[in-house]
């Protein structure tokens, strides 16, 4: 069963293939990802992903995945951290996430049989204390670049944090709830 997948992401990709999905990518560009502000971080990742949603224009008979991730700010609820825009970016966010708990809100729009269908999970990631040798090997692995929060659970920080509430998936750019609907298309044949 094909899928179109609205992401460059290779992690996402990963993840649909190994449900049973062929996936064709089309990276989609030019889509405001600025958050809404004054409201809280659910709220936010909702908004982008129905904005990408609503910039894809689907054929009725098409599956197609746009998903988005937000890491909720350890110390405020309406502040979200997105990818970092450069070394010096990655550093703040990932000295601000060490030795703390946060979680990883991720929604997903899939758009089967004409209509599109929303799903939301969150995660909890603690990461330990990050000694300055540890930080330093984590920047100049690259693994920070394009991932929100600055971090790859599957990457380099897999070394360290820890998945204390939810589903990896979530974290790794697909919501758990989605996973589970995803599945039953594939297999509900079978």
């Amino acid at each position: 069963m094909e899928v179109i997948l609205a992401s460059a992401s290779a992690r996402r990709k990963v993840v649909l293939e190994e449900l049973g999905f062929h996936v064709k990518q089309h990276p989609m560009a030019g889509i405001d990802e600025r958050p809404p502000t004054g409201v809280n971080v659910k709220s936010q990742v909702e908004s982008i992903c129905q904005r990408k949603a609503g910039a894809f224009k689907p054929h009725d008979d098409q599956i197609v995945v746009v998903a988005d991730t937000m890491i909720e700010h350890p110390n405020d609820l309406l502040q979200s951290i997105g990818k970092p825009e450069d070394v010096t970016h990655a550093n703040e966010i990932l000295s601000l996430l060490s030795n703390k708990t946060h979680k990883v809100w991720t929604v997903t729009g899939v758009f089967v049989c004409g209509e599109w269908k929303y799903f939301i999970d969150f995660s909890v990631v603690y990461i330990p204390q990050l000694e300055p040798a540890t930080l330093k090997h984590l920047l100049d692995s690259g693994s920070w670049k394009g991932k929100a929060g600055a971090y790859d659970l599957q990457g380099q920080m897999g070394e360290y944090a820890e998945l204390m509430e939810g589903r990896e998936s979530t974290v790794l750019g697909i919501s758990s709830s989605a996973i589970d609907y995803l599945y039953t298309l594939v297999h509900e044949d079978n």
